[in-house]
């Protein structure tokens, strides 16, 4: 489960449950009352599965997302996944490979996106370093660059991407791990995301 703010313009409520090979996530997004009379609010659920072989894995996901206010709909998406693990990680992912949009005359373009990561270990420290691409397709894409440095149950992550720097950790104790996030954006306000996970073993 898990609380936070979209640029200060959105409070965003999430719930998840996942195990090996599949997971499930329910999300609110409410911006609260943009003017009088006005809102902004919307729902959605993804679930996803996926199985590995060998080195390579293979996965699929179906979003389905339905605006409440100020209008309602109902729309829905599903993505294609493909991993290959080695002493590097790569990632490729086939975004609204299927979709029916909210609305009629609404676009959800097909799009890809890329990663590669590298995880390393340094008895006690572990870590990884990850590079991705997003809207590979649409022309207009953007990059990320990312690394992570843990110790013990304790983890500190950095990210940056065109406009905004990311800061982030963890603290793992018995079967409980706290995450948490900020986001610093070059124009727009920050954004924060904290989240709580129990694993039953």
């Amino acid at each position: 489960s898990g609380t936070g703010t979209q640029l200060g313009a959105a409070q965003v409520l999430t719930i998840d449950a996942s195990g090996p090979g599949w997971r499930v996530e329910a999300l609110a997004l409410d911006a609260g009352e943009i003017v009088p009379g006005l809102r902004y609010r919307v729902e959605g659920l993804a679930a996803g599965g996926g199985l590995t072989l060998g080195n390579f894995g293979l996965g699929v996901q179906a979003r389905v997302l339905r605006p409440v206010a100020p209008v309602n709909g109902l729309g829905w998406s599903l993505d294609l996944g493909l991993l290959w693990s080695g002493p590097l990680a790569l990632g490729l992912v086939g975004k609204s490979v299927i979709s029916s949009p909210c609305f009629p005359g609404e676009d959800w373009p097909r799009d890809l996106a890329l990663g590669l990561a590298w995880p390393w270990t340094a008895d006690p420290w572990s870590g990884v370093l990850a590079f991705g691409l997003q809207d590979v397709l649409a022309g207009t894409w953007t990059w990320a660059v990312a690394g992570e440095v843990a110790v013990g149950p304790v983890a500190l992550r950095v990210g940056l991407r065109p406009d905004t720097l990311l800061l982030g950790g963890s603290v793992t104790w018995a079967l409980f791990r706290l995450d948490w996030g900020y986001g610093l954006h070059s124009v727009l306000p920050p954004s924060f995301r904290v989240s709580l996970a129990v694993r039953f073993e």
